[in-house]
């Protein structure tokens, strides 16, 4: 299907596929089919259970289930939500930034009946939101820059009135601003600070900042793609000779990775680029190969719906997973050792936990979300939430084995407060329910 409008949201969800909506109101990759939802699509932020929340222009927040199905909530009980310009969920907790009607932290442990935690009113453009490294919040305004506790206090106020587009915390803890008017700033505890001279070339804002799994730094801004290296203050720029066409990128959350993939939300359209492929490229275009477009590293696509199903057939040929993370030492040898083994200890000790998401994982293994995505899928061929879930599964089956028949003491020790939610992933995972499981053991045990 051509997707003929602007991609203004893209994200992986909890199953590690892409998904993405735009300003013709439909989201992509949640189902097999296009879902039509009552607004234009502006941020969007994955929940725990395969489902996800998607920030509605004008209409508030809904939650869509796995299934399609789609909850509208544009009442928090304190003031309507609405004018939702970019989400971004940590935990159990969903920011939501909005145009005129302030921050929102809202519980949604419960996605039926989301409940405010916090809001902090100002009637400036929340542009866009992230996390840092000590757990606060990085909140970027048409007013200026602050940071907020998890439960929106302020740590940090703007110094100046500026227009702040995004923002990247520095592997130096210091934090990276683009503004719409002032370009690139650097700053730290409120106070500025020089940039590094790559930095200073950059003669445009950027629209968007995301951390790459090379731990490289890659800017979109309204034409062009760049790629910063810290550690070598080393600024690459990409632009239509890169692309073969002239491209129009869009604001805020259009910048995800995937298998190493950057997606980046175009208007119209969407690009794709490898960024294991781009090292290469930069190679040969800089010792005077052309600047031909190279497609095994940058790819257009301006038809989304064409890209997504590309994408699954993509998955589907890949081959079998293989090392499997169930109890007992996996099959690894070498480097991924380490990593496999690590990542057993910390799954094992979220199984319980209600609340353990991969940033939690990720956070515990000292690694970044798109880190953690990579190693797993090349690794071991699976996105983290997939090997959590196996493993909640896995153990399930041995307390049922050790003579637990009580499904909804099963489902609380594998981090399931939903009993019946529990049973429909052990039935899509087991083809059983658990209570057949159980009787199956029974019969097996002669009991």
């Amino acid at each position: 299907m051509p997707f003929r409008a602007t991609v203004r949201a893209i994200a992986t969800d909890s199953r590690g596929r892409l998904v993405a909506g735009g300003k013709d109101s439909m989201l992509y990759g949640l189902t097999e089919a296009p879902l039509r939802l009552n607004d234009d699509v502006y941020g969007i932020a994955a929940d725990l259970r395969g489902g996800l929340w998607a920030g509605l222009r004008a209409s508030g927040l809904c939650h869509v289930a796995p299934d399609g199905d789609v909850t509208y909530h544009t009442e928090t009980g304190m003031a309507p939500l609405s004018r939702v310009f970019t989400l971004l969920r940590v935990g159990t907790t969903l920011y939501v930034g909005t145009r005129d009607n302030g921050l929102w932290a809202l519980d949604i442990a419960d996605r039926q009946r989301p409940r405010v935690k916090a809001h902090a009113a100002d009637s400036a453009l929340v542009h866009s939101l992230s996390l840092l490294r000590n757990g606060n919040i990085a909140v970027c305004t048409s007013r200026g820059f602050w940071i907020c506790t998890p439960g929106l206090g302020v740590v940090s106020r703007p110094s100046e009135r500026h227009n702040v587009i995004c923002a990247a915390e520095l592997p130096d803890g210091t934090i990276l601003l683009s503004t719409n008017g002032h370009g690139m700033m650097r700053q730290s505890h409120g106070k500025s600070l020089g940039l590094p001279k790559a930095l200073r070339a950059i003669d445009s804002y950027a629209l968007n900042m995301a951390w790459g799994p090379d731990s490289s730094l890659w800017m979109v801004t309204d034409d062009k793609l760049m790629r910063y290296s810290f550690g070598e203050d080393r600024l690459d720029v990409f632009g239509a000779a890169d692309f073969g066409e002239n491209l129009t990128f869009s604001e805020s959350q259009c910048c995800i990775f995937q298998d190493s993939l950057l997606y980046v939300g175009a208007i119209p359209g969407m690009m794709e680029v490898d960024v294991k492929a781009i090292d290469r490229y930069v190679e040969a275009r800089d010792d005077g190969g052309g600047t031909k477009p190279w497609h095994g590293a940058i790819a257009v696509a301006t038809a989304l719906g064409a890209a997504l199903a590309c994408k699954r057939r993509k998955k589907a040929k890949a081959a079998p997973q293989r090392y499997g993370v169930a109890p007992g030492k996996p099959e690894v040898v070498g480097a991924d050792t380490a990593f496999v083994d690590r990542l057993n200890s910390v799954l094992n000790s979220v199984i319980a936990d209600a609340d353990a998401d991969i940033d939690s994982i990720a956070s515990s293994m000292n690694m970044t979300r798109n880190m953690l995505f990579q190693r797993c899928s090349e690794t071991l061929g699976a996105t983290p939430a997939a090997l959590l879930q196996r493993r909640r599964m896995e153990r399930a089956c041995q307390l049922f084995d050790a003579g637990e028949r009580r499904v909804k003491e099963v489902a609380w020790q594998t981090g399931f407060n939903d009993p019946k939610y529990f049973a429909k992933v052990f039935k899509k995972t087991k083809g059983m329910t658990p209570t057949q499981y159980v009787e199956n053991q029974r019969e097996k045990d002669g009991k």
